[in-house]
């Protein structure tokens, strides 16, 4: 009896199996079905010649599914997710939160796809700017999953890693990616998308941080797992290859950066198109190596063609149009328009500030900006208070020994030389060359231009 009814079990479980492999492959099929249709309706043949745009089939697709009730729940839900991500991807923010909360509507049981959608959900409201709401929803989540699946478990606390990072919690962002990102290698592999994405996360905390050399080996090893995987032209790959331009830039190679940009902006226009956001991004990044090298004007021209566009389809509180607001002010200072790069230095920080009190990092780099266009238009008495400040909260938010912290009290020197504060002013730049060169080396640019600084007031001092 004992072996019959392990045999039943044995042939129940079989069963169970099998139907559940045969429903999984028919939502495939009505998946792909309906993908098909969805590209069909694109033909130009069938739309007499018209040009059919990505947001025109996607708002067709999205009407269908809507009126398509006969289609099995479950095929509706992966196709909302689906076309949820696509429209994220696109730059839609509220058009993919809407498809992404019918497809939470939808998946029911299906804890995989609920978890992964509430992941891309919680990412949107995270692009949007509302940062604690996507925060609030992976906690939850997670609360709700005594024993989550790897995938699922590393995909939502990514998305909450992110979050910290936004919320200015920029320490525990880097030590939290770092633990997961040895997770999701042991447990999903190396050339997983979920490992390949906390991988780039973390180059570009560790950028934060001016923590230049080791974001580089983060960012190499997942460009060459990314190209090995998807190509050096797949959007991926050059989602990396951008970031690694901007550390290079970062870390003193300006010629690298540039080769680099220009590269990337070249394969994206190729690629995607003259009227996607990623290529946007590349015009405004190189735009702002321009500004930089000393080829301003049309470093400006750039930067401001493609903020223009990435306002019109992300609105001006997004990270990356608060990123070409940042690199146009640069150039507009530049270029003499002072009064104009002032009053958007101050749009920038209200913008990066709304809803916190609290000092957070992003915004302390906007007040620093603001205060050096005073300090170099002739208003150091009215730049050094802020200049105070920003070294004050910085400390609280990065700690004593931060590279910006080190590069705030520099420019707080800079600000006190220009007032004959000398002593006050040598003090400070020997607190900021001294972390500089712990931080940053000897050779980096900035502490060498803090070090002749120093040595500079040191000489004034001397002589008076």
């Amino acid at each position: 009896l004992a072996a019959v009814a392990v045999s039943l079990d044995f042939a129940l479980g079989e069963a169970e199996a099998r139907r559940e492999a045969e429903a999984r492959a028919a939502e495939a099929q009505a998946v792909s079905d309906f993908v098909s249709d969805m590209l069909t309706s694109a033909d130009p043949e069938k739309a007499l010649g018209r040009d059919i745009r990505v947001a025109e089939v996607l708002d067709s697709a999205a009407l269908e599914l809507e009126r398509d009730l006969d289609l099995p729940t479950s095929v509706r839900a992966r196709l909302f997710a689906l076309l949820g991500r696509v429209r994220l991807q696109q730059g839609e923010i509220d058009a993919a939160i809407d498809l992404l909360g019918s497809a939470g509507d939808l998946s029911g049981g299906d804890r995989d796809l609920a978890d992964e959608t509430l992941a891309t959900l919680a990412l949107a409201h995270s692009m949007r700017g509302e940062t604690e709401r996507a925060e609030t929803l992976v906690r939850e989540r997670l609360a709700e999953l005594p024993r989550p699946l790897p995938e699922s478990e590393i995909g939502l606390r990514s998305v909450l890693v992110r979050t910290a990072y936004e919320l200015g919690r920029v320490q525990e962002a880097e030590d939290d990616y770092r633990a997961l990102l040895l997770q999701s290698k042991e447990l999903l592999g190396d050339e997983h998308e979920a490992t390949l994405t906390i991988g780039h996360n973390l180059s570009s905390v560790l950028q934060k941080q001016a923590k230049y050399g080791e974001a580089l080996t983060f960012s190499r090893e997942v460009i060459e797992v990314r190209k090995r995987v998807y190509g050096p032209d797949h959007p991926q790959t050059l989602h990396s290859r951008n970031l690694h331009a901007i550390l290079l830039f970062h870390s003193g190679d300006r010629a690298g950066a540039g080769e680099e940009f220009r590269a990337v902006l070249e394969a994206r226009r190729r690629t995607l198109g003259e009227d996607h956001p990623s290529t946007w991004v590349s015009e405004q990044s190189l735009g702002a190596q321009l500004i930089e090298a000393g080829q301003v004007k049309e470093g400006t021209e750039l930067v401001r063609r493609a903020l223009t566009r990435l306002d019109e389809r992300l609105g001006p509180g997004h990270n990356l149009t608060l990123t070409g607001r940042d690199s146009l002010a640069r150039g507009l200072e530049l270029l003499g328009q002072v009064d104009e790069a002032e009053a958007l230095l101050r749009e920038i920080i209200a913008l990066k500030q709304a809803g916190s009190d609290a000092p957070r990092a992003e915004v302390l780099l906007a007040r620093n900006n603001l205060a050096m266009l005073m300090l170099e238009n002739g208003r150091a008495a009215e730049a050094l208070p802020e200049l105070d400040r920003v070294v004050a909260d910085s400390i609280q938010v990065f700690g004593a020994d931060h590279p910006y912290v080190a590069i705030f009290r520099g420019n707080r020197g800079q600000c006190l030389a220009a007032l004959d504060r000398l002593q006050e002013a040598v003090e400070a730049f020997e607190a900021s060359v001294q972390t500089l060169r712990t931080t940053m080396g000897d050779d980096h640019a900035r502490t060498r231009k803090v070090a002749d600084q120093l040595a500079a007031a040191r000489l004034r001092l001397a002589a008076e």
